[in-house]
C-alpha cells in the first residue's frame, strides 16, 4: 500500500495547508484521503500541519542597524557570499576578499544588515520570499573578518569542494564548466546564455547532481571495493559511510540529498534482505528531506526531483519492453511540463529530441569524463577534457539547430496554480491512457497549448503597465485582444564600479524586470519601443531586448545630434534590420479603436537633451494618457503656449518627479486624475521632489510611485480604469512597514470624457 509513500503526499498537503495554500493543499488532499491509503495521507497531513503551526518563527532582525554577532560560518561561495548561523539567526553575509572565511569557521562579526531589493514585477524574482523559504531571515555586510578554524570533517569536505572549484579555470571551455556542475553541483561557470538554452529544452535537470550521479559513483565504489577483497556487504557499508561525504562535495542540494537517501536505504535493504517497495523508499528520503527542513517543498530541485522520480517509478509496466529511452524522455517531459510552465511560463516543443540526444550522452560520455578531468592530475585530466569538448560541440551544434526550428520556445505566459494542476492531472490521465491508446494521446497537448497561448487574443481589456525599472522609465502597452504592444522606453543602469567609462549593466533592469513581465504576459513581439530620448536609464536595455525579442519598429525623437550611448543601441536595432523612425511633433497613428500622437519636439534646435523627449498623447479604450519622458519647464511652457495640452486622464509624470518639471501651469492645463512617478528606490537625485508631490495633491490628483509600489498596471475597458500594484498601492510609509506585495485592486474609477 506504499505507506511512507502516502505519508510524504500527506505531509505535502499539511504542510500547503499551513503555508496557507488551501486551494492546493485542501484539493489535493481531498483527493487523496477517498483513496485507499486514507489513513497514512491523513496522519501525514494532520502531523505536517500541526507540527508547522507550533513551530517557532525566528524574528525577523532589524533592518539597518549594527550588531555584533559570533556564530558558525555553514558556507562560502564563489561570488562572496557567505551563510552564516548566529543563535536562532541565520544571515547571507557579504565583505572583503581579505580573510574570507571557510566552512566552519568560527566567527564575531561587526554585521550591517540591509533589506534585499524587493521584486520589481509580480513575474520578477521575489528575493525576499527565496531567503525566507531558504531559512535565511536577513542579509547584510561586514567591513572585515575575524574568524577562527573550528571546522569538523562535512567543513573539511565543503573546504576541499571549495578550493577544487578555486583552483583551475572552470570558464576556459564548456566542458570544463559543465565538468564543475556534473562533479561539484556548482552551475556559475556556465554562461547565462547557455543555461537559458538547457532550460528552454529541458536538460537543464541533468546539470544538477542527482541519481544518475550517486549511482555511478556509488557503483564504481562498490565494484572497487569488491575487486579489492571487500565481502558485499562490507562494501555497501563503505559506500553508505562515503554517500554523506560525497552529498556535501557535490553542492548538498535536495536532487543528490534525495539520491544518497534512497541510495543508502536501498543499501541496507540489501544488507539486511529486506523488501521495501522504490515509492516507499523514496516517501521515506522525502520525509526525512522535509523533516529536516520543511522549506525544501518550495524548492524547484526538489520538486522536480520527487515529481518525475515517483511518476517514473509508477510508469514502471509503461516503460518496460523496447524503446525505453524514448519512454522515459516522454514521461519525464510530460510529468514536469505543469512545474515548468508554472516556474519559467516557456517550453520548447523540440525538448523531446533534444533529450534523446542529451541524455544518453551524459549518461554514458560526458559524466564519466568529466569525473576523469575534475578529478585526474595532468595529461589524463586535459584528455579527459579534450574528449569531453569535441562531444560537447556536437551536442550544443544540435541545440543551436533545433532553436531556430519554428516554434522554439513556446512561450505560454504565466500558468495560474489552479491551471497548473489541472494540466497535471490532464497529464496523469493521459499517461494512464498510453498504455492503452498508445503516445498519440499526447496529441491532446496541442489545443491544450493553444488556449494557453491564445488567452491574450481573446480578452477584451487594455493594460498599460508603468514597469518598476528603478531609476528610469518603461511603459509597457498592451491593446485589446492583443492587437498591437508598444513599449516606451526600456529603462537601463550604468556600472559605475568599471571605473571612467561605465557600462550598461550586464544583469540590471531588463533582466530584472522587463524580460520576466513580458514573458509573463506572453509577449514574443512587441511592434513599436518608442525611446523619448537618449539618456541611458531611457534606453539602456534596447540592445537586450532586440536580442531576446521580435520587433516591429523604434522610434526615436528627430534630432540633429544623439548622445554615444543612443547611438550605439539604435546601431542594434539597425544591426538586426528594424526600421528606424525619428518623430516629431503631429506625427502619429490609430489601431482599430486607439489613437496615438506625438506632441513634442516640433523643431529639435535649441532644445536640452531631456527637453527633447518625445510627448506622446494616447487614447486607449476611452483612456486619455500623457506620456512626458524627461521634459522640464521650458518644453512644459511651450506645450502649454501652443494649445496641445488638454484635460488627461493618467499622466506618466515628467522627469521622474524632479523639480525642475511639473510646473503649476503644467498640472492645471491637463488636470490629470492619476500621476504616475517612476523613480527609483532612495535614489541619489531624491526623486521625486516634495514640492513636486503636493502640487499634484493640491490638484486633487491621485499618486502612484513605482518606488513605493512596484509596477502599476492599469487594466482598461470602455472607459474606466483599474489599478493594481506589484507590491501595495497604499502609501510610502505602508509600504516602507510592509513590503508586501499585493495584487489586488485598490483603485477604480469612471474616467469623464
Amino acid at each position: 500500500m506504499y505507506p511512507f509513500f502516502f505519508l510524504l503526499l500527506g505531509t505535502i498537503c499539511g504542510l500547503l495547508l499551513a503555508d496557507g495554500v488551501y486551494f492546493l493543499g485542501g484539493g489535493f488532499l481531498l483527493l487523496l484521503v477517498t483513496g485507499p491509503a486514507r489513513r497514512w495521507t491523513a496522519a501525514g497531513a494532520a502531523a505536517a500541519f500541526l507540527l508547522q503551526l507550533v513551530s517557532p518563527h525566528e524574528a525577523v532582525v532589524p533592518v539597518g542597524q549594527e550588531a555584533v554577532s559570533a556564530g558558525t560560518v555553514l558556507d562560502a561561495s564563489l561570488d562572496g557570499r557567505v551563510t552564516f548561523e548566529s543563535g536562532p539567526y541565520v544571515y547571507y553575509l557579504y565583505g572583503p576578499e581579505e580573510n574570507y572565511p571557510a566552512p566552519g569557521d568560527y566567527c564575531r562579526l561587526d554585521i550591517r544588515t540591509w533589506d534585499p531589493e524587493p521584486p520589481a514585477t509580480a513575474y520578477s524574482f521575489d528575493y525576499s520570499l527565496h531567503l525566507e523559504r531558504s531559512g535565511i531571515y536577513s542579509t547584510g555586510s561586514v567591513k572585515e573578518w575575524h574568524c577562527l578554524d573550528r571546522s569538523g570533517l562535512f567543513h573539511l569536505v565543503q573546504r576541499w569542494r571549495a578550493e577544487k572549484l578555486k583552483s583551475r579555470s572552470w570558464e576556459e571551455s564548456e566542458a570544463a564548466a559543465l565538468a564543475a556542475a556534473l562533479v561539484y553541483g556548482e552551475r556559475s561557470f556556465i554562461t547565462e546564455e547557455r543555461t537559458q538554452q538547457y532550460q528552454q529544452f529541458g536538460v537543464i535537470h541533468l546539470l544538477a547532481v542527482s541519481g544518475l550521479h550517486v549511482g555511478v559513483v556509488s557503483g564504481v565504489l562498490w565494484l572497487i571495493l569488491v575487486r579489492s577483497g571487500l565481502s558485499r556487504e562490507g562494501a555497501a557499508w563503505v559506500v553508505i559511510a562515503v554517500l554523506p561525504l560525497y552529498a556535501a562535495a557535490a553542492g548538498g542540494a535536495p536532487s543528490v540529498v534525495r539520491a544518497s537517501l534512497m541510495t543508502a536505504a536501498g543499501l541496507l535493504l540489501y544488507i539486511w534482505k529486506g523488501r521495501l517497495a522504490g515509492l516507499d523508499i523514496i516517501g521515506a528520503a522525502g520525509l526525512l528531506l522535509l523533516l529536516f527542513d520543511s522549506n525544501l517543498l518550495h524548492h524547484l530541485g526538489f520538486q522536480l526531483s520527487f515529481l518525475t522520480t515517483s511518476a517514473l517509478l509508477l510508469s514502471r509496466r509503461l516503460l518496460a519492453g523496447s524503446f525505453m529511452l524514448w519512454k522515459v524522455t516522454l514521461t519525464a517531459q510530460a510529468v514536469s511540463l505543469p512545474l515548468v510552465l508554472f516556474h519559467f511560463y516557456e517550453v520548447s516543443p523540440w525538448s523531446l529530441p533534444a533529450n534523446l540526444v542529451f541524455v544518453p550522452a551524459v549518461t554514458v560520455v560526458l559524466l564519466p569524463l568529466s569525473f576523469a578531468a575534475a578529478l585526474l592530475p595532468g595529461a589524463g585530466g586535459g584528455a579527459a577534457l579534450f574528449l569531453s569538448e569535441q562531444l560537447l560541440q556536437r551536442v550544443h551544434r544540435l541545440l543551436d539547430v533545433l532553436e531556430q526550428l519554428p516554434g522554439h520556445p513556446l512561450n505560454t505566459g504565466a500558468v495560474p496554480a489552479a491551471g497548473a494542476c489541472l494540466l497535471f492531472v490532464i497529464i496523469v490521465w493521459m499517461l494512464y491512457r498510453w498504455e492503452r491508446k498508445g503516445p498519440a494521446v499526447f496529441l491532446l497537448l496541442i489545443p491544450i497549448f493553444g488556449i494557453l497561448i491564445g488567452r491574450p487574443y481573446v480578452d477584451t481589456q487594455a493594460y498599460v503597465h508603468f514597469i518598476d525599472v528603478g531609476q528610469g522609465d518603461a511603459v509597457l502597452i498592451e491593446l485589446a485582444e492583443r492587437e498591437k504592444v508598444y513599449l516606451i522606453d526600456t529603462g537601463g543602469e550604468l556600472d559605475f564600479s568599471q571605473g571612467e567609462n561605465p557600462e550598461v549593466k550586464a544583469y540590471g533592469p531588463g533582466r530584472k524586470a522587463l524580460l520576466p513581465l513580458l514573458k509573463g504576459r506572453g509577449i514574443e513581439r512587441i511592434d513599436k519601443v518608442i525611446l523619448s530620448h537618449g539618456h541611458t536609464d531611457h534606453l539602456g536595455e534596447l540592445c537586450l531586448l532586440v536580442d531576446e525579442l521580435d520587433i516591429g519598429a523604434v522610434h526615436y525623437p528627430m534630432t540633429n545630434e544623439r548622445p554615444s550611448i543612443a547611438e550605439e543601441h539604435l546601431l542594434c536595432a539597425q544591426a538586426e534590420q528594424i526600421p528606424i523612425h525619428f518623430a516629431s511633433a503631429g506625427e502619429g497613428w490609430e489601431t482599430d479603436s486607439d489613437s496615438f500622437r506625438y506632441l513634442h519636439p516640433q523643431d529639435p534646435a535649441g532644445w536640452s537633451e531631456n527637453d527633447l523627449s518625445l510627448v506622446l498623447q494616447a487614447d486607449i479604450e476611452g483612456v486619455s494618457f500623457l506620456f512626458t519622458g524627461d521634459i522640464e519647464e521650458e518644453a512644459e511652457r511651450k506645450l502649454i503656449g501652443e494649445g496641445l495640452l488638454s484635460r488627461t486622464d493618467v499622466l506618466k509624470v515628467p522627469h521622474h518627479g524632479s523639480n525642475s518639471s511639473s510646473t503649476a501651469p503644467f498640472i492645471s492645463s491637463i488636470r490629470p486624475k492619476a500621476a504616475v512617478i517612476q523613480a527609483g528606490l532612495n535614489n541619489r537625485h531624491g526623486h521625486p521632489h516634495q514640492d513636486v508631490l503636493d502640487r499634484y495633491e493640491e490638484a486633487g490628483t491621485e499618486v502612484y510611485r513605482t518606488d513605493a509600489m512596484g509596477t502599476i498596471t492599469f487594466t482598461l475597458q470602455e472607459g474606466s480604469w483599474e489599478a493594481n500594484c506589484s507590491r501595495s498601492c497604499s502609501s510610502m510609509e505602508d509600504e516602507k512597514r510592509s513590503g508586501k506585495q499585493s495584487a489586488s485592486p485598490i483603485r477604480a474609477g469612471s474616467l469623464e470624457k
